[in-house]
């Protein structure tokens, strides 16, 4: 393997290596699971895990690959994961994940504050990083005080890698940064008691910024000559890796999570329900967001409902999938609120959970997995309606990550939606869009659009019209039994907050 360009790409429920060749061909992939800690409203990462799987892919790599040379290394991980580090670098705390709901009073806080600023189009809630910041404050004083530096998932990997201290625009806009002005909001970060010193530098996205560092080389050789890259967070760089570059094109990528962007260069929009985000170096507007669990559902139902099956993923989703198609449209009469750990958009609800409804006697597991497949249909269809409350017109779906494996998630999301879904032949769009951050980084690409030649698509769903008709009466009682039970979950969390105290979880897959 020469001039080969490596992908770290931490997900909510793995770590993967995956390596691309000098034309952009994926060549070789491993992964091992990321361990998850639940307990109520706390969702919980340790970032030394990470770095420990990381290091034990690598050098599973170069027993593999020995005489392989990297030119280049990246970084793309899940947003909104919080890691405070101590002057020597060392974790203080594990990650409060981007699911991680403690920090629900504090975002009200600074919602005050923020409503006070001229220009206020952040986003208050307990997923972003300066809320939870607050959180720590408030409820570990004593960590609060050694905290050198505030970083994100993306940010700590790369220290990591190279020894720098650098985040991108992307990421730094989730401690509130404001890319037009380059800065942080100096109210916001007064009201939560720390320095912008305490935040890293920021920089656009695709940029080197020095090479491997030395104790990583002297174990890892094929590391030597590779630049360290900076690269940005899952969901952008997905989009990328989709080349989503039409108006009315939607990037959608099925992963653990499922995210949804547009690219527009309509000024007249405005989204202030989705999460609005500038790319100017490319010139790039970026209108979108992401919901908590999309392939997380799928994951959870396969352990919950085929444990005594072979433990072979591919074997067990297409029993899955075989088993969804022999139910019905409507799972039988079964409905599924796909909220297991909470949502954040487009209901921005830490205290929804999951709920089946209308189990009948007769009901199997094929329905109880129907249910769950047009369940995810369903929240892509509330994500549609989002965009299309702005006036932002949406007329075909370009669908990656591993749930676009599944051709019975594409073929019920194109009939829930009514519009084409397109599966793109290389559904690792987040790796590949990282790649592309790479290659412009390296110079041999001009822009990030250089890398819509790497992009194909490999199927087309076209919406059975009758389906999305009968999908169109099941969408409107889905929505109302969210609605009036809203508080009912409330209520679930309080209750059993009092009796049970909320066990810790340890989930191996989320």
């Amino acid at each position: 393997m020469k001039e080969i360009t490596i992908v770290v790409n931490l997900s909510l429920r793995s770590i993967r290596l995956i390596i691309f060749d000098r034309n952009g061909i994926k060549v070789y992939e491993d992964w091992l699971p990321v361990r998850t800690y639940i307990k109520g409203l706390v969702v919980e990462q340790n970032p030394e895990e990470w770095w420990s799987l990381l290091v034990e892919l690598l050098r599973s790599f170069r027993k593999q690959y020995p005489a392989a040379q990297a030119t280049a290394i990246t970084v793309t991980s899940s947003a909104l994961c919080l890691i405070p580090i101590g002057k020597k670098g060392e974790v203080l705390l594990n990650a409060l994940m981007v699911s991680d709901k403690r920090a629900v009073e504090e975002a009200s806080q600074l919602a005050e504050v923020g409503q006070t600023m001229s220009k206020n189009n952040l986003r208050f809630n307990a997923s972003f990083m300066l809320p939870k910041i607050l959180w720590i404050r408030k409820n570990n004083p004593k960590v609060f005080a050694k905290v050198k530096y505030f970083l994100s998932a993306n940010d700590f990997l790369l220290f990591r890698l190279g020894g720098k201290l650098v985040t991108d625009t992307f990421n730094a806009q989730k401690f509130y940064y404001d890319g037009e002005k380059r800065s942080y909001p100096k109210q916001l970060l007064a009201v939560v008691g720390i320095k912008k010193s305490q935040l890293p530098k920021v920089l656009d996205p695709g940029v080197m910024i020095g090479g491997v560092s030395k104790v990583l080389t002297r174990e890892f050789g094929f590391l030597s000559k590779a630049v360290v890259v900076l690269g940005t967070y899952d969901a952008i760089c997905a989009l990328i890796g989709s080349s989503t570059y039409e108006e009315g094109e939607l990037s959608n990528v099925c992963g653990t999570c499922s995210s949804y962007r547009i690219i527009t260069g309509d000024s007249r929009i405005s989204a202030p329900r989705l999460l609005e985000q500038n790319f100017l170096s490319e010139k790039l507007r970026i209108i979108g967001g992401s919901n908590n669990l999309e392939g997380g559902v799928l994951e959870w139902a396969k352990e919950c409902y085929y444990s005594d099956s072979p433990r072979d993923d591919h074997v067990l989703y297409g029993r899955m999938e075989k088993e969804a198609q022999e139910s019905s449209l409507g799972a039988n009469g079964l409905l599924f609120l796909p909220y297991l750990i909470g949502e954040r958009m487009p209901i921005n609800d830490a205290y929804v959970r999951g709920l089946f409804f209308g189990m009948e006697r007769f009901h199997t597991r094929k329905d109880i997995i129907r249910s769950i497949f047009e369940a995810n249909a369903f929240q892509s269809k509330l994500m549609l309606e989002e965009f299309e409350k702005s006036d932002i017109k949406i007329s075909s779906v370009n669908m990656s990550g591993g749930v676009a494996k599944l051709k019975l998630a594409a073929k019920i999301r194109a009939d829930v939606l009514g519009i084409p879904v397109h599966v793109l032949k290389e559904v690792e769009t987040t790796a590949l869009g990282a790649f592309i951050f790479a290659q412009k980084a390296m110079g041999k690409f001009k822009s990030v659009r250089d890398g819509r030649k790497l992009v194909h698509l490999d199927e087309t769903f076209l919406p059975n019209m009758h389906n999305h008709n009968c999908y169109a009466s099941l969408l409107m009682l889905y929505k109302e039994i969210y609605t009036v039970n809203s508080e009912m979950f409330k209520k679930r969390h309080q209750v059993f907050e009092e009796v049970m105290h909320y066990q810790s979880r340890i989930l191996e897959n989320l």
